[in-house]
């Protein structure tokens, strides 16, 4: 079989497991089983196992998520996941002082999702009282535009 590549058992040098590896990668010096033993088997962390600012592809800890919030990198933060925790609720616990209790909900005021500036940002005691405070614009704007409906017919009639 000319197009098969030839493979052996070696043991890692690193965790001692066996593992299954083509013969030129062995004689390239790939002498482990995976990234993170050639990583400790070489002393030193570079590119993918590497974190946060240590990796070479950090672009600042900043990373919009698909519906427009902003991720901060925070890795010690207590709603951290995978170190990271939405920016705008960072800026409402600095502006309180405090860590959000449980339950707090941050509202953008201007309604645009990536606009954390603390002047834009205010926190509601519950998802209850964030809710009412939507309905309740979402019936002066309706109230707003069925007045400019009613005015605009009023004219056509004219």
């Amino acid at each position: 079989m000319p197009n098969q590549p030839r493979m052996a058992w070696y043991i890692c040098q690193t965790c001692k497991r066996p593992f299954y590896r083509r013969l030129t990668d062995i004689r390239r010096g790939r002498v482990c089983c995976s990234r993170y033993c050639g990583t400790i088997n070489n002393g030193k962390t570079t590119g993918r196992s590497a974190f946060g600012p240590e990796n070479p592809a950090w672009k600042g800890g900043r990373v919009k998520h698909t519906k427009g919030y902003i991720y901060a990198y925070a890795p010690d933060h207590p709603r951290a996941s995978n170190s990271y925790v939405f920016e705008h609720i960072l800026v409402a616990e600095e502006k309180l002082g405090r860590h959000l209790r449980p339950g707090e909900v941050v509202h953008h005021n201007n309604g645009i999702r990536w606009d954390n500036r603390p002047e834009n940002i205010s926190v509601f005691p519950s998802t209850s009282d964030h809710t009412k405070f939507h309905y309740a614009n979402r019936a002066m704007i309706l109230n707003s535009q069925r007045a400019v409906l009613v005015q605009q017919q009023q004219l056509a009639l004219f």
